[in-house]
């Protein structure tokens, strides 16, 4: 397990966060370069592309994602935004090696 964070968005606070709630696991600090929109452009097309699929009970999330192209910005993007750096991190950084699942 790896947590992605944005640096200049609270990195070092997540971090903080979940050393105190005991979770040992990697932290990757990203900075934002780009706007949110940009950011998403790769991500969408692995969504056209067929490569990414939501479970049940993510209709939030699938309503932030669907105002990231609406020109007001459709609201807080939050959710939006931190699966598109999720993404990112997995499909479009980690040269397609996708999630993984581990058996307890």
């Amino acid at each position: 397990m790896r947590v992605v964070a944005e640096a200049n968005q609270g990195g070092e606070m997540v971090e903080a966060v979940l050393k105190t709630a005991g979770v040992r696991c990697p932290v990757k600090r990203v900075h934002a370069r780009l706007g949110k929109q940009a950011r998403a452009e790769p991500v969408a097309a692995l969504y056209e592309q067929g490569r990414v699929r939501h479970s049940a009970g993510l209709e939030a999330l699938e309503e932030a994602l669907m105002g990231l192209g609406l020109e007001d910005g459709g609201g807080s993007p939050d959710r939006a935004d931190a699966l598109v750096w999720a993404v990112t991190d997995l499909l479009v950084d980690g040269a397609g090696m996708g999630p993984r699942v581990r058996v307890l």
